[in-house]
């Protein structure tokens, strides 16, 4: 069992032949105080792609990549996994899920079928059956919940938008606005920076951060502010595409992974992929100058971090070296690695405390 010095790291990833994958379910990992990590658990299932942690219940909700659903997971007080229920998300490849308003449900972005679902969860914290589903999108790929006007920012990939949705008390969805972006960028994900009014996407196809203002309550609720790079000026977009964005620790920084490689099916590579971090002009709030950090693995589809401002921790799930890296503040404010994990296609994180 984890000592009161222990946590446990719940690790999604990719399983399927299709996605060239060599994951074989959901697994957890007991980190202890002096860095050292541990396997503890496992449960085979299909892509559990993209995973959320509520330590209310210590349950894990998973998404299967490329399906048709999502899956609660039971985490016991030593790590251990057991399933719990499986509900449809009415839908195709959910690609993502996140708390909807007081964690009462979890919306999730059905990207395939262009649809999101909300799923309230039960007494038990298990997952019941879809409440309500929003049809009619293109490639939703994240959900987002403004905790102030409960409004739904919902970055779609295919339709170079941002959707705003209304969030009823009963889960239904439905579609105010949508915000065009611009063509060919692809927003994937993205952050609120509610003391400033501002919206950061992080542009999957263009590998730039977006920043937008965000008023709720106008009748033009988005508008384009900035754009910067996540890839030295001298790479390849073609080759490359973003994949997840993160705030520092004091959220004077935000941090994005660039993958190499033009798609899923490419092998990414050969050097190591890289996070590129960026300062936050104090006055504005817009990103700004970049500094580039290694990864140590192809791929880093998703990373947590956690620490301080000065001393920043960040976990990297490199999917195609079928790694996990723990990257520290270093002398010269360099990230570099102390812990490296071993598992099969790791393609998101989440914590479960002890």
């Amino acid at each position: 069992m984890p000592s009161a010095m222990e946590r446990v790291l719940v690790v999604g990833c990719r399983t399927t032949v299709e996605r060239d994958a060599h994951g074989s379910g959901l697994a957890t990992f007991v980190l202890d105080g002096g860095g050292r990590v541990r396997r503890v658990g496992h449960v085979t299932t299909v892509n559990p792609s993209f995973v959320v942690a509520d330590p209310r219940y210590r349950i894990v909700h998973a998404v299967h990549g490329d399906g048709h659903e999502v899956s609660s997971y039971r985490i016991g007080p030593g790590g251990e996994v057991t399933e719990g229920v499986t509900r449809s998300c009415e839908g195709r490849n959910p690609a993502h899920l996140a708390w909807g308003p007081g964690r009462a449900g979890v919306l999730v972005a059905n990207h395939s079928s262009g649809s999101v679902a909300s799923l309230p969860v039960g007494p038990d914290g298990l997952l019941a059956d879809p409440t309500s589903v929003l049809d009619g999108l293109d490639g939703p790929h994240q959900v987002l919940v403004d905790a102030v006007s409960e409004l739904a920012l919902v970055p779609d990939k295919r339709a170079d938008a941002i959707h705003v949705v209304a969030l009823a008390g009963d889960g239904a969805l439905r579609l105010l606005d949508s915000c065009p972006t611009p063509a060919g960028a692809g927003p994937r994900h993205a952050l609120l920076d509610g003391t400033r009014g501002l919206l950061h996407v992080l542009d999957e196809l263009s590998s730039t951060i977006s920043t937008y203002w965000w008023d709720p309550g106008a009748r033009a609720r988005l508008g384009l502010l900035s754009r910067v790079p996540t890839l030295p000026p001298d790479a390849d977009v073609g080759q490359w595409r973003a994949a997840e964005l993160a705030w520092s620790p004091g959220r004077g920084r935000l941090l994005a992974s660039n993958r190499s490689g033009a798609g899923d099916d490419t092998p990414g590579g050969p050097d190591a992929d890289t996070i590129v971090e960026l300062s936050i002009d104090a006055a504005t709030g817009l990103p700004g100058s970049p500094t580039w950090h290694s990864t140590h693995g192809i791929r880093p589809r998703h990373f947590l971090v956690e620490g301080t401002e000065r001393s920043t921790v960040v976990w990297v799930a490199n999917e195609r070296s079928d790694t996990v890296v723990r990257l520290h503040t270093a002398s010269g404010g360099r990230l570099v690695p102390d812990t490296t994990v071993t598992t099969g296609s790791p393609t998101c994180l989440a914590w479960m405390e002890a």
